[in-house]
């Protein structure tokens, strides 16, 4: 079988992966533009965050913030040429689709992965990417990433280098790792050479010291220095994920991988075995490209299949950062979608490294059709029992759910209203009906904090609260909301006023609450709290480093 030559070859590759990352996108509209994600879940923090910075507050500083800040600079400019609004951040997600799916068909321009690596990127179209990412930290993230692996397959490892370097300003986790494969790679082949080893290593960093101290100087002039140190280093996000008992190995994650009374049908017939499987041979391609490494094969054994010589560097760098992933970042038992675009890169370079690998990348992409035909299904399922209505400013209602919030709007309507939820844009999008918003995050471990403390000041100066109770992902974070000390003490009430399906409003107490010292650090150690009920294990909410 002829191809065109690469470089007309890989402008048809990116048509292509953009019509089924967007048409994926379109044809699940309604579970990305979904009512309570926007209000009370991730998606609409991206909403709220700005109107906090609006109001001059620093992130980190004034309130939990788990990213990095060049998302926050994108969202300045792209909310405030547009509005802020879920479809100026729907909008947002549609290119970055775009250039996820140009970085990857960069990549296989660069590697010339041959028909079964093209094939299989094409077929695999809805396991790479989310249809939706819950914060443009995530979205951007994933453009970096994909094109630092493009421009580092075509042995510009100085300029993937300067795309890591903003990824890590963007979310400060997966490029750290890709950071260090890199300077791994860099140092590896500066200490082959007899001289001027100075002179090229600072040429491969140079990009990456200019991209940092541009990035930098503008990040700490628009948004402070402790913001731009604290989000280099977010070590408060790692404690909430041992808090929440995140883990792929033995946390909630297990539950991806090892789910409650599966059988062969549901590995063979879902996603699952298709990851797995597909886990299995990268991990033995990294394995098999570091094993011609440590015995100094690598630059004499090339083949006839390995046309570009760096096919065997991203399978490798691509396998350690799956691991990593794995090891390091997978969170609950629905964040395998976060990196799976790793998964993705590397088994496609992996038809890149000769027999016996394409074959084993051809039988990666039958099981890939063949694994989970579930897709038309859900979104038939998708656009059934709803619609978009200008009442839920324009995102996916059911008639039940429209009903039910137009009850609570009618309630709360005339009364300072707060808001309590793990996240969420409420208080942005009905400004008329809701206290504007004093935190980003309220996730379970975060008993003590000043977010805590901040909320349960907010609820004191309200008359009634508005608490979700049922999250838009199914997290359960409604029970640390009533759980958490200060907050409980603040609300101080054990029933609703209102209860409906998905909503409950309560009024706020008169009396001991008012007084109360909400500050950090002496919550905690009040007798008030010896015999409330904790939950034993809150699921936790996700956010994710």
């Amino acid at each position: 079988m002829t191809l065109e030559p690469w470089p007309t070859r890989s402008i048809w590759l990116w048509a292509v992966l953009t019509v089924g990352f967007v048409g994926l996108f379109l044809a699940r509209f309604p579970t990305v533009s979904t009512f309570d994600n926007f209000l009370f879940a991730d998606w609409g923090a991206n909403l709220t965050v700005q109107a906090l910075l609006d109001r001059g507050e620093q992130p980190i500083v004034d309130y939990f913030y788990p990213y990095g800040l060049l998302p926050l600079l994108l969202g300045r400019f792209g909310f405030g040429l547009f509005e802020k609004t879920p479809q100026t951040y729907l909008g947002f997600m549609v290119l970055s689709h775009v250039f996820a799916a140009w970085g990857m068909a960069r990549l296989a321009s660069a590697l010339r992965v041959g028909v079964p690596g093209v094939v299989f990127l094409i077929v695999t179209i809805p396991y790479a990417l989310p249809s939706t990412h819950p914060s443009l930290s995530h979205a951007l993230e994933t453009v970096l990433i994909c094109h630092a692996l493009a421009e580092q397959a075509r042995g510009r490892r100085h300029i993937a280098l300067a795309l890591a370097t903003a990824a890590v300003l963007t979310k400060p986790s997966m490029a750290y790792v890709l950071g260090l494969v890199l300077l791994g790679f860099i140092a590896r082949e500066l200490i082959g050479r007899t001289s001027d080893r100075l002179r090229e290593g600072w040429s491969q960093i140079r990009p990456a010291f200019l991209t940092a101290l541009g990035f930098g100087v503008v990040l700490a002039v628009v948004f402070g220095i402790r913001p731009l140190i604290g989000s280099i280093l977010p070590l408060q996000v790692a404690s909430l994920y041992r808090d929440a008992d995140y883990g792929f190995f033995f946390g909630t994650g297990r539950r991806f991988w090892l789910p409650d009374n599966a059988g062969v049908r549901h590995y063979l017939g879902t996603q699952l075995g298709f990851w797995l499987a597909s886990t299995v041979a990268l991990i033995a391609g990294g394995l098999r490209v570091l094993a011609l490494a440590i015995r100094r094969e690598g630059r004499d054994a090339r083949n006839e299949s390995l046309s570009h010589g760096h096919v065997r560097e991203i399978v490798l760098t691509c396998a350690i950062l799956h691991m990593s992933f794995l090891c390091f970042f997978f969170a609950g038992e629905v964040s395998w979608l976060y990196y799976s675009y790793l998964l993705i890169l590397g088994i496609t370079a992996l038809g890149g490294l000769g027999a016996p690998w394409p074959l084993v990348v051809a039988i990666l992409a039958t099981l890939a059709l063949v694994a989970d035909r579930s897709i038309p299904g859900e979104v038939v399922a998708a656009w059934d029992g709803g619609s978009f209505s200008a009442d839920s400013r324009g995102l996916w209602t059911s008639p039940e759910q429209q009903a039910e919030w137009q009850e609570v709007l009618r309630r709360v309507e005339g009364h300072p209203t707060a808001v309590l939820s793990m996240a969420g844009a409420a208080p942005v999008l009905y400004p008329d009906h809701f206290l504007p918003s004093v935190t980003l995050f309220l996730l379970p471990g975060m008993e003590g904090t000043i977010d805590t403390h901040r909320m349960a000041r907010h609820i004191q100066s309200a008359e009634l609260v508005l608490v979700p109770t049922r999250s838009a992902q199914g997290m359960g974070v409604y029970p640390f909301l009533l759980g958490c000390p200060e907050l409980r003490l603040a609300l101080n009430a054990k029933d609703p006023i209102w209860k409906g399906s998905s909503y409950a409003i309560y009024r706020t107490g008169e009396d001991e609450s008012r007084d109360k010292d909400f500050s950090p650090g002496s919550i905690c150690r009040k007798d008030d709290f010896e015999s409330l009920d904790r939950p034993e294990h809150p699921s936790a909410p996700s956010v994710t480093p």
